[in-house]
């Protein structure tokens, strides 16, 4: 009897990124700097994906800032209560919104609402570019790309 069935973190190749037009929570725009990690997601209910990805960067790379992007199609203001709500304040200021997902959603191609990625941009190229949950493997293989940020 299967229970769960297995899951896969779909790792991408290097992939050159569109320019990311966004605004964090706290008002600031966004300022794209040179090699930065980025957790996204293209709905709300992505959070709990994000989740994931945001305490292991938390824990394994505890200097280095990471960037939370919600890709929406539009920000009502009932989805931005929704988002302030659920984020916590001291994280407003990492937390982005992107109301032109497209770009992103071509790259990422989200099977579900719920499907997050993780990334290291550098020079405008994502690598490594791993989309869901990563498992320990595919995580492993992640960070050791990562490798002088970790130090």
């Amino acid at each position: 009897m299967v229970w769960r069935t297995s899951y896969q973190t779909r790792e991408l190749d290097p992939t050159p990124t569109p320019a990311l037009v966004a605004e964090a929570l706290n008002g600031d725009i966004y300022q794209a700097r040179d090699r930065e990690l980025l957790v996204g997601g293209f709905d709300l209910r992505a959070q709990s994906e994000i989740g994931v990805w945001n305490r292991i960067f938390d824990e394994e790379l505890p200097c280095v800032r990471c960037w939370t992007v919600f890709f929406l199609d539009s920000l009502t203001p009932k989805v931005a209560a929704n988002l302030r709500a659920m984020i916590p304040r001291s994280k407003h200021d990492k937390t982005l919104v992107c109301t032109q997902p497209e770009p992103w959603a071509s790259i990422i191609q989200p099977d579900r609402p719920e499907r997050s990625f993780g990334t290291l941009i550098t020079e405008g190229v994502a690598d490594p570019l791993m989309v869901g949950i990563p498992t320990e493997e595919a995580l492993d293989r992640f960070l050791e790309k990562l490798g002088s940020l970790r130090e």
